[in-house]
């Protein structure tokens, strides 16, 4: 018996798969190279997107919803990064990549608000200052710009109030027949908030920066003694520095000297302001320390 085997047989058996074979995978499309998600340094964040079709612009709200971010407190700013690939379905594909940020309220328009405020304040009352004793008044941890409770605008309601309950109590006093013909204000530090380094998320939530925290200071240290000093002979201004006037760096740390500190430079600039008018403002003296954290003084003995 005779078995006829052709070449084209002998080329389609070399040819044949196998007989057992595996089952074919199924085709995966290709997935991003950054990983999704946002990652935090510090007191901003990187957002990556999964992948989307190339030809859809990111809704940034949307994805900032993805991880958990309110959009009306979070955005995402440029430059904005994107990678762009095929995979096997066919399909283009893209991932973006972008800084994510905490919105900041209108600072100009708030700062305009209070400075108005201030400057529409006006005295409840105005008296002939006569007598020996003196008067203290003490300006102690304005902590301007810090959040709690009910924030900025709320702490610029009770400095005012105090401006005005300092010429109240000085009606009563002189009604008792006290003697107070000399004011010394008592300027004990903290008197702005500061941006960094004091506790944890402060830079998140404060509510001023540090230039626009010193301006609100100075001006309502500025119009109160200009006030008060009207009912005074005599004014003694003494100033000691706070830890939140610290010029600190980005561990938190207080790196230059004791010198260097907001609440002195608020204190120092008044005082030049109001040199500047020798007529009005002369019987205002200022003691503001260099390099040390107290000062001594005598007052009425």
């Amino acid at each position: 018996m005779f078995l006829f085997v052709s070449i084209e047989d002998d080329l389609d058996n070399l040819l044949q798969t196998s007989k057992n074979p595996l089952e074919s995978p199924a085709v995966r499309q290709r997935e991003g190279d950054w990983k999704a998600g946002v990652v935090w340094s510090g007191a901003e964040g990187t957002i990556t997107t999964n992948a989307i079709p190339a030809e859809e612009i990111p809704n940034w709200d949307s994805i900032l919803r993805i991880w958990g971010l309110d959009p009306t407190k979070f955005r995402v700013v440029e430059p904005v990064l994107f990678n762009v690939w095929g995979d096997p379905l066919g399909t283009l594909n893209r991932q973006w990549k972008g800084k994510v940020v905490q919105i900041k309220k209108a600072r100009t328009e708030d700062l305009q608000e209070l400075e108005n405020e201030i400057k529409k304040h006006k005295p409840k009352l105005k008296l002939q200052a006569l007598g020996d004793g003196a008067f203290c008044v003490v300006l102690a941890d304005w902590q301007i710009a810090k959040p709690d409770g009910d924030g900025l605008k709320g702490t610029l309601h009770r400095i005012l109030e105090g401006i005005d309950a300092v010429e109240t109590r000085i009606k009563e006093l002189r009604k008792l027949k006290r003697p107070i013909g000399r004011l010394v204000v008592l300027w004990t530090g903290d008197s702005i908030e500061g941006c960094v380094g004091h506790y944890a998320q402060q830079t998140f939530g404060v509510e001023l920066d540090r230039r626009d925290q010193i301006k609100v200071a100075r001006r309502l240290l500025r119009d109160a003694l200009m006030r008060w000093s009207a009912y005074f002979p005599e004014v003694s201004v003494m100033a000691v520095a706070g830890n939140h006037g610290e010029n600190r760096n980005s561990s938190g740390k207080s790196y230059t000297s004791l010198n260097d500190n907001d609440d002195l430079a608020v204190v120092e600039q008044v005082a030049e302001i109001l040199e500047s008018n020798p007529e009005t403002y002369g019987h205002i003296k200022f003691a503001i320390p260099t390099d040390q954290l107290s000062i001594t003084a005598e007052v009425a003995g």
